[in-house]
């Protein structure tokens, strides 16, 4: 936290001290060729990565306050427009905007802002020509306001969005990815200097700003412990993008970064990959003495970079560079961001299981119980003939009906009068239907059909449902 504070201090103390600061670097969006106009003296260097700085004549300029100009260690940020030889520029921390006419070596400022430090290391970029900023630090704390330039009044106007909306857009792997129209961020912390915490949050949701619907929502959570453990280690994570990876690069220096390079898939559902760096050379961040060109920087389709100073003199200023689909190739696949540990993947599995026969467990006993309770139900229910017809009915329930004389044979009532037996085998019908009706809530309780020997006769038999019901118990 110290060191990021000193950071944004000496950042400061950049925008204090402008009368001596009157250079313009930036990295050229079509050639990737970087330019650097010297305002001290009028004119335009140019180089590429492996040639030095060569002047290429003089640059006029209009509308431009010398006062306003300071030499960000960030440089500019320009995006082409769809005039011939037209780009603007961006410049970080400031708000300002400028044109650029690299075709007559012309400047011109176009915004009428005039506020500063409000959003430094904001993401700058350009959707369907609109400039937009998103996010960044000033007045010591982060924001995650969206704005976007208004060409007609030269001012930048806020965006409201809905959705899950960050709450930091600052110092974390972000972009925009024109691929799949979305502007993504991840792993943001939310800073606010007023507060006196022990340590820091981070969020670990990746967010898609949806440009149409104007709506931020959560792509994942990031979980893939590496991928974590990388990002935890500074408050500012240094990333470069070519608007499909984006490319971690160690800048910690708790160990050797010879493989401290990760790559993140965006458009391949965040597929995470780490480069083994079997050359084991020394990769350069961005060092903010040695300015843009020497940092880590995207070229066509390859990342190149310069060897910062170390104990082999031969490395000294050398100028690196590979390509990206080599970089792929060299790298080992960890997973997707949202990727669980192995453990974590087993504990769930582990809880699901328990689960399951927790749930199991719970309905056996609540099936014993409840079929418990309509047992004691059932005895309370029947009387004594009525419980012995029950008894009858299951027991001849699979070879068919059984009729009135097979009833009043069972009982015992055979040598008693007709009229005696009619009476007895009616009430206990009666009773007997009422009784499981009652416990079972179903009106027909049993089949009843005349006798085909016999039509003054009927034959009986249990229902399905009810015999499927009192067979469980």
């Amino acid at each position: 936290m110290k060191i990021f504070k000193t950071f944004i201090f000496l950042l400061f103390l950049g925008l204090l001290s402008q009368a001596n600061a009157q250079l313009l670097v930036w990295q050229e969006e079509q050639s990737k060729e970087f330019v650097r106009l010297d305002f001290s003296n009028g004119e335009v260097y140019r180089k590429t990565d492996f040639y030095p700085w060569t002047s290429k004549g003089h640059f006029t300029e209009e509308g431009i306050n010398r006062q306003d100009l300071f030499t960000n260690v960030f440089g500019a940020t320009e995006v082409s427009s769809k005039k011939p030889g037209i780009s603007y520029l961006m410049i970080n921390c400031t708000g300002q905007v400028y044109e650029w006419n690299r075709v007559k070596n012309h400047i011109r400022r176009i915004d009428k802002t005039f506020f500063r430090g409000a959003n430094c290391l904001a993401f700058q970029f350009q959707r369907k020509g609109v400039l937009y900023s998103f996010g960044g630090y000033g007045f010591w704390r982060s924001t995650n306001m969206l704005t976007e330039y208004d060409f007609q009044n030269g001012e930048w106007r806020s965006i409201r969005a809905s959705g899950n909306i960050p709450k930091a857009i600052s110092m974390s792997p972000s972009g925009y990815f024109s691929k799949k129209d979305r502007f993504v961020t991840m792993a943001n912390v939310e800073l606010n200097d007023t507060e006196d915490l022990p340590s820091v949050e981070t969020d670990w949701n990746v967010y898609e700003f949806n440009f149409e619907k104007r709506k931020f929502t959560i792509a994942g959570e990031i979980k893939l412990e590496i991928l974590k453990n990388y990002l935890t280690q500074d408050l500012s994570k240094h990333f470069i993008s070519d608007g499909h990876y984006l490319f971690l690069v160690d800048r910690t220096y708790k160990s050797f970064n010879y493989d401290a390079m990760y790559i993140i898939d965006v458009l391949d559902g965040y597929k995470v990959y780490q480069w083994k760096n079997p050359h084991r050379v020394f990769i350069n961040d961005l060092s903010i003495n040695s300015g843009i060109e020497n940092a880590l920087h995207v070229r066509a389709d390859s990342l190149n970079w310069t060897h910062i100073a170390s104990p082999n003199p031969n490395l000294n200023g050398k100028q690196q560079g590979i390509a990206i689909k080599d970089l792929l190739a060299e790298s080992e696949y960890l997973g997707t961001a949202f990727d669980v540990p192995w453990f974590i993947k087993m504990l769930d599995l582990l809880i699901v299981a328990l689960s399951m026969v927790a749930i199991g467990l719970s309905y056996y006993f609540w099936n014993y119980l409840r079929r418990r309770k309509l047992k004691k139900q059932l005895d309370y229910l029947l009387g004594e003939n009525e419980r012995q017809l029950l008894d009858f009915l299951m027991l001849n329930y699979k070879q068919g009906f059984v009729n009135g004389h097979q009833i009043i044979s069972f009982f015992g009532k055979h040598k008693s009068s007709p009229e005696s037996q009619r009476q007895f085998r009616s009430k206990l019908i009666e009773n007997f239907s009422k009784a499981l009706g009652l416990l079972f809530q179903e009106k027909k309780i049993l089949d009843v059909q005349t006798d085909e020997k016999d039509q003054r006769m009927y034959m009986y038999r249990l229902n399905a449902k009810i015999y499927t019901k009192v067979s469980k118990l």
